[in-house]
């Protein structure tokens, strides 16, 4: 019978060894802290995402003319998309 109520005591004493004084009420208070107030407002705003990064091709050829000669044209936009058989220089053709 001692041992179920040594638990219950260790728990009284624990809790009482806790509590303090009853602070008085004309004990010095921390001030509360400033706080602004700002008033959402609703609006488009841009989103922008700035990347540290180095990009690079998937797939890229190389283009080496079977003839020497003078390119008098070429036929594509770097950096877009071409298919296949598609023309992309033009040689000077009077040598030939």
């Amino acid at each position: 019978m001692i041992e179920d109520t040594v638990p219950g005591f260790l728990i009284l004493v624990l809790f009482g060894a806790g509590c303090g004084p009853p602070a008085s009420p004309g004990a010095a208070r921390t001030p509360a802290p400033a706080v602004i107030v700002e008033t959402a407002e609703r609006r488009d705003v841009p989103v922008t995402v700035e990347l540290v990064a180095r990009t690079e091709a998937a797939a890229t050829v190389e283009i080496r003319a079977s003839v020497e000669g003078r390119l008098t044209q070429m036929s594509f936009q770097e950096g877009r998309m071409v298919e296949k058989g598609q023309l992309l220089f033009r040689i000077d053709p009077r040598r030939y």
